[in-house]
């Protein structure tokens, strides 16, 4: 009788542990994560190249328009444009990026990058989040002489 109850015991602790148990496992600035990233970057300057605002807005998570609405955004593109000039060439900088993968499975991207327009340069921080099998871009920040 004492071995059963101890049995029962053990076998209880085992599922409480287990449901509990928070498998993570980190993985930190690889290479592979930082293409995947780069090929959002690429889509989003193709299109800022081309002045489709929204093309590039698509890329963009929805969680970026709950602040602000994509038609604003537009508008702060449009408005980028005419101060810095018509976008020319853009160079990466500086990246991170993080996977974490178990049971809170995410990823994100940081993407720094040196941007050229045709009156003034830029530095343009791209903040991304892994989405489903998209990566889509959650914060971006531009600093340049030209604002």
């Amino acid at each position: 009788m004492n071995k059963i109850k101890t049995l029962g015991t053990l076998l209880f602790s085992l599922s409480v542990l287990s449901c509990n148990f928070n498998a993570n496992v980190n993985f930190e600035n690889e290479e592979k994560e930082k293409e995947n990233a780069e090929s959002t970057a690429a889509l989003m300057y193709l299109e800022l190249s081309k002045k489709n605002y929204d093309k590039v807005t698509s890329l963009f998570s929805d969680s970026f328009f709950k602040t602000d609405s994509r038609e604003n955004f537009i508008k702060v593109l449009s408005n980028k444009t005419e101060k810095l000039g018509d976008f020319q060439d853009y160079k990466l900088i500086e990246w991170k990026t993080s996977r974490t993968q178990g049971t809170n499975t995410n990823t994100q991207y940081l993407l720094v990058y040196e941007v050229k327009y045709s009156k003034f340069k830029a530095t343009e921080s791209l903040s991304m989040l892994k989405e489903g099998e998209a990566i889509k871009i959650v914060g971006y920040h531009v600093n340049s002489g030209g604002y």
